[in-house]
């Protein structure tokens, strides 16, 4: 029995050492409390549940928003001060992967007919940006995937729940919403990663006219790499493993001196 443990502690440390693939995450944020507070910006800071900094405007944490109800961000130009009518916040990034992917929530009011759109901004610092435009379009770094399939378009008032792989070894994209692919295209990194990203609600064009009626709202934000070097355990648990396999090898070498003397 003993040297049954020995053998599955001595397996176990070995995976101890050399873990299988994995997933890292660098941002995890869901506006909640106690980090986040409703009515009143989001906290920021260096921290995965936290926007680095809010570089435009005062995005707020609501309670709810339509079918968002666990204390999404909303975005507004209510309170800006023109010319600089956008709600922007910004997170850090360039952690050095080849491979990062992006999934939030997001939900547009009043967009469509305006002239505000809602940007993600993927600085690599050459700017690559994903859009929903006030015609009701999906768009990708200035253009419509061609020809646009009925997936580009979305529905306001709607979650959209988009997931987003960049592939920057490969230089390509794919962008799906609601489960449904919407496009795949190159992917152009001036820096050879993603230093940072920005979400921002704003005017299409200086001369756009303001329109507080424009709210877009954003929830459960996680950004992920994908490895596949092996990932090795905490020092603890490494540490369990090496215990569990050193008690049952002596264990197995008591048993052995006790055969050992019965049989002198």
């Amino acid at each position: 029995m003993k040297r049954n443990i020995f053998l599955a502690g001595s397996v176990l440390l070995a995976c101890a050492v050399n873990a299988q693939a994995g997933v890292i995450t660098h941002y995890d944020v869901d506006f909640n409390s106690p980090v986040h507070t409703p009515g009143s910006t989001p906290t920021t800071g260096s921290g995965a549940d936290t926007p680095t900094r809010i570089v435009f405007g005062s995005p707020t944490v609501k309670e709810r928003f339509g079918a968002l109800d666990d204390q999404p961000l909303v975005f507004n130009s209510t309170g800006n001060s023109a010319p600089y009518l956008y709600d922007q916040i910004g997170f850090r990034l360039g952690r050095g992967y080849d491979n990062y992917r992006f999934e939030y929530d997001i939900l547009a009011s009043n967009l469509i007919g305006s002239e505000y759109q809602m940007t993600l901004f993927l600085d690599t610092p050459t700017v690559q940006n994903v859009y929903l435009r006030p015609n009701g379009q999906i768009g990708l770094t200035g253009r419509m995937p061609s020809p646009p399939p009925a997936t580009t378009y979305f529905q306001e008032d709607s979650i959209l729940k988009f997931v987003i792989d960049v592939d920057l070894a490969a230089s390509t994209w794919e962008i799906a919403v609601n489960g449904s692919h919407v496009t795949s295209s190159p992917f152009r990194s001036s820096g050879g990663d993603i230093d940072s990203f920005r979400f921002s609600l704003g005017k299409i064009g200086s001369n756009s006219p303001r329109n507080d009626d424009v709210y877009v709202a954003l929830d459960n934000l996680k950004v992920t790499s994908f490895v596949d070097d092996p990932v090795p355990v905490s020092e603890p648990g490494a540490f369990a493993l090496f215990g569990m396999a050193l008690l049952g090898f002596l264990g197995f070498l008591s048993k052995q001196r006790l055969r050992t003397r019965q049989t002198a």
